[in-house]
């Protein structure tokens, strides 16, 4: 952490650490604003299908809200472990 940066920028450190708690409260959601998971949350469908950059977290999350995800993942490392958590969570879409 670069704490030069937060001494320059004292007011944005209220709005860091609401989003620190919030990140540890929310584990299972996607790395998006609270605005755009709660758009997603009133907009997305099992009619839909997305394509998504980078897998993580969010995979599972859009898995469980629409009807085919496929994500593009360039480390076969992080893939496996992806692949297997999709697993647990029953996600074959």
């Amino acid at each position: 952490m670069n704490i030069g940066f937060w001494i320059r920028r004292p007011g944005l450190i209220p709005a860091r650490i609401f989003y620190w708690f919030w990140e540890r409260m929310n584990p299972d959601k996607p790395w998006l604003c609270r605005g755009a998971i709660r758009y997603c949350e009133m907009h997305l469908t099992k009619s839909m299908a997305c394509v998504e950059f980078g897998s993580g977290r969010s995979t599972a999350w859009f898995a469980e809200r629409i009807g085919r995800i496929t994500s593009i993942e360039h480390d076969v490392r992080w893939y496996e472990q992806v692949r297997e958590t999709l697993e647990q969570a029953n996600a074959s879409n």
